[in-house]
């Protein structure tokens, strides 16, 4: 009686969470002689996985869309002593499964600042959040922000800053960050407030004094002397 072996057909684990594959084994005679795994994955992150006798477990990666791993557990055991053999034949047999590894909705970004007294713009930073396709930064002058809100959109997991411009001047707005992917989008971060001011009007060319400045300059801006 030759040993079998059997997946079921397919398996399913969220980004994040762990799974462990363990084949129903049927081995009355204690044939079998030993297994090795081999993993194929059509796409996201690598990802390491630990084998323990004849099971196979991972932690999924949280990636941007869903991911399909092919797994295959090729296994041998002793066959039949041949005519006129003293030994058995060693037969190799092998078995294959699918493991779906589905997007989740990647968490809220943490630490969101931005800086204010700029003009016209703004340095935003945040940390990366795991599995994100896009980030979307959005604002209003509300501090009851929305995803129905107008937002500027940054695409990249791996972003954690923007130099956001043409924030109007003098005028306070809130803003939040979110993240998403083909999961769907997180909640809005906490909303921070930024304030960019207007510089001083420049009538000379030359640094703002506070004061206007009527002296004669050159095309390079240096000052001329008053009978030039």
């Amino acid at each position: 009686v030759f040993p079998t072996l059997s997946f079921n057909s397919s398996y399913s684990v969220d980004g994040g969470a762990s799974i462990t594959l363990s084949p129903t084994i049927n081995d009355p005679q204690s044939r079998l002689l030993g297994s090795e795994y081999s993993l194929t994955v059509s796409g996201g992150k690598e990802f390491t996985y630990n084998v323990s006798g004849y099971s196979l477990s991972f932690t999924a990666p949280k990636n941007q869309n869903d991911e399909i791993v092919s797994v295959t557990l090729t296994y041998q055991y002793r066959g039949e002593i041949p005519p006129g053999g003293t030994t058995p034949s060693i037969i190799t047999r092998s078995i294959s499964t699918q493991v779906n590894m589905k997007a989740v909705i990647p968490d809220v970004p943490g630490n969101f600042s931005g800086e204010s007294g700029m003009s016209q713009s703004s340095n935003f930073s945040w940390i990366v959040s795991e599995g994100a396709a896009s980030y979307k930064l959005y604002y209003s002058t509300s501090s009851s922000l929305s995803s129905s809100d107008n937002f500027v959109q940054i695409d990249g997991e791996t972003r954690d800053s923007s130099f956001i411009v043409g924030i109007v001047n003098g005028v306070t707005e809130f803003w939040a960050i979110s993240a998403f992917n083909s999961a769907g989008e997180s909640p809005l971060s906490e909303s921070l407030s930024i304030t960019t001011i207007a510089p001083e009007a420049e009538i000379t060319n030359q640094p703002n004094l506070g004061a206007l400045d009527l002296s004669k300059i050159d095309e390079w801006g240096n000052t001329l002397a008053d009978e030039s």
